[in-house]
């Protein structure tokens, strides 16, 4: 038997799936990165810049994951 060809509406739920999943790999891809970056030395300016995005940006959105111990 010949496989049922996908509605419409369930081919744009897999591609939302599929949407959702990206995200979710690139965000667990970028705090890879950034977390190397940080352990390398590297600025936040110079990570932001890596990313596309300003410095306060990714230092907002990182820099409570690297405070310095003391």
């Amino acid at each position: 038997m010949a496989k049922e060809k996908q509605t419409t509406s369930e081919r744009l739920e897999s591609l939302f799936q599929e949407v959702v999943e990206t995200r979710e790999n690139a965000e667990k891809l970028e705090r890879k990165s950034v977390k190397l970056a940080v352990q390398e030395g590297w600025s936040w300016a110079r990570i932001a810049k890596q990313l596309g995005v300003s410095r306060q940006a990714v230092h907002k959105k990182y820099a409570k994951d690297y405070k310095k111990k003391k």
